[in-house]
């Protein structure tokens, strides 16, 4: 009701003015004031009030300011009905005005309100968040961003974001931005920015996408860079693993083969000599050296198999150990004896140099697998020449030293052959599944020691392998676990 007993006052302030002002208006304008009277009612007030405005107008205009008498009857109702029509055309169109402007106004709110809540997002976002111009300018960055690369707002505006990108690539990733958002669509690429904690450049993910303008038309772009070196990581580690895994069953499928086939085929020998009943196959020279053969294939394939389920139980932590006393000289005199037949029949010489008893706190049966398998590789490897088998006391531990005169290995390999399924050579006769040194390094460190290859001088190659006197308690519990 106030609305329209402010309509009111606002109509008799304007007749008072036309009454202050008769001498100035005449009487021939009597309504010209009550025009503004309607236009600041619906201003104010809204449209029913500017319709009431319009007609209390009409009124006071007729009866205050317009000539009396019967023969001006025709002339008042004329000139306030054409008031009164005019009253109502202002008012609709002021009222039009003031909804459109007040929606304006809620939509800048609405729109403020908005930015204002999109801004508290992105600054605890915990990933990278970006605007640009249509130039591909950077306008904003969060604060993300700028712990990330310990870049301020303002170094990062511009072109300033290009000094966290990897050097030979910023050209690229400026020229890249520039061509993508000339296509106006949205797009993601894969950048790598400096984490500048600890200065390493990481793979992100850079996704954008206009925004749109009533007309039609971008006005900026907003975007992300998510952190995705771990995904990659993991996908790289999987390819390999991929590729291992197929290697090594190309590989395990041929050294399994190889003495099952020479199995096969001195078994159908000796069936076929049965059946053209030749006696002298089966003389004992004969018998002893076809017995040996036998031996070496089931001991091949038994080596096979024990390194593969050595793995797979490295790969599931159930290795187990037996940490012990243990003298490492007769240990490795027994190793090497226990090699004896394949030492002989490869050729070489094997010299051990050990002069005084080691004792340490070991496992023995582990311990001589990293044995056997560094002097099998020396023999696989060297090529006939003779193999040095050192070991020493230092002021830290134990150092056994199996060395041989052959080619050697390449510098590039020294760190390669302990991973899984590598070899010192691309190819070689004797074959191999490429885990003895994997197994070597696995039990070596299980015991708190190291193991490395080096090219020591004169020639061939050295594997070193340094083992404490006795393993730390954390790592005797979590063998015997």
């Amino acid at each position: 009701m106030y609305r329209y007993g402010g309509a009111a006052c606002v109509v008799l302030f304007a007749a008072m003015i036309r009454l202050a002002l008769i001498k100035l208006t005449g009487v021939g304008a009597p309504f010209v004031l009550f025009f503004g009277s309607v236009l600041l009612s619906t201003y104010l007030f809204g449209r029913g009030p500017g319709y009431f405005s319009g007609i209390l107008g009409s009124l006071a205009g007729a009866m205050l300011f317009m000539p009396s008498g019967a023969h001006h009857i025709s002339q008042i109702v004329s000139q306030s009905s054409l008031f009164l029509i005019e009253a109502v055309c202002v008012t609709i169109v002021t009222d039009g005005f003031t909804h459109s402007k007040l929606l304006t106004e809620l939509q800048a709110q609405a729109l403020e309100h908005s930015e204002s809540h999109y801004r508290v997002l992105t600054e605890v976002s915990p990933q990278v968040t970006w605007e640009a111009d249509v130039q591909g300018n950077i306008t904003y960055t969060n604060l993300y961003w700028q712990q990330y690369a310990n870049l301020t707002a303002t170094q990062s505006l511009g072109t300033g974001y290009l000094l966290a990108i990897e050097p030979k690539e910023r050209q690229g990733a400026k020229s890249f931005m520039r061509q993508v958002l000339a296509k106006g669509s949205s797009f993601q690429a894969e950048v790598r920015l400096m984490r500048a904690k600890d200065g390493e450049y990481r793979w992100h993910l850079l996704r954008g996408r206009p925004v749109i303008d009533e007309a039609g038309r971008i006005y900026k772009w907003v975007g992300v860079a998510v952190d995705i070196e771990e995904q990659k990581r993991a996908a790289s580690d999987l390819q390999t693993a991929v590729r291992a895994r197929d290697n090594f069953l190309s590989t395990a499928s041929h050294e399994l083969k190889t003495p099952l086939t020479s199995m096969q085929l001195m078994t159908q020998m000796m069936r076929r000599n049965w059946e053209r009943g030749r006696t002298d196959a089966y003389s004992p020279e004969k018998l002893n050296r076809l017995f040996g053969q036998i031996d070496k294939s089931v001991q091949r394939l038994t080596r096979i198999i024990d390194d593969m389920l050595d793995v797979s139980r490295i790969s599931t932590g159930k290795l187990t150990f037996k940490f012990e006393p243990m003298d490492l000289k007769a240990l490795l005199h027994e190793a090497v004896e226990r090699l004896a037949g394949q030492i002989e029949a490869s050729g070489v010489t094997v010299k051990i140099f050990c002069p005084q008893s080691i004792v340490g706190h070991w496992d023995k049966f582990r311990l001589e697998q990293v044995i056997t398998n560094l002097v099998i590789n020396a023999i696989r490897y060297g090529e006939g020449a003779d193999i040095d088998i050192v070991a020493e006391v230092q002021p830290d531990g134990v150092r056994l030293s199996v060395r041989d005169y052959g080619p050697g290995v390449a510098q590039n390999l020294q760190s390669v052959i302990f991973q899984q399924f590598e070899q010192g050579m691309t190819a070689h006769p004797s074959g191999g599944l490429g885990l003895g040194l994997f197994l070597c390094r696995q039990i070596v460190e299980r015991h708190g020691g190291g193991i490395g290859c080096i090219t020591p001088e004169g020639g061939g190659a050295q594997f070193d392998v340094l083992l404490p006197m006795r393993p730390n308690v954390s790592l005797e519990n979590s063998a015997n676990s």
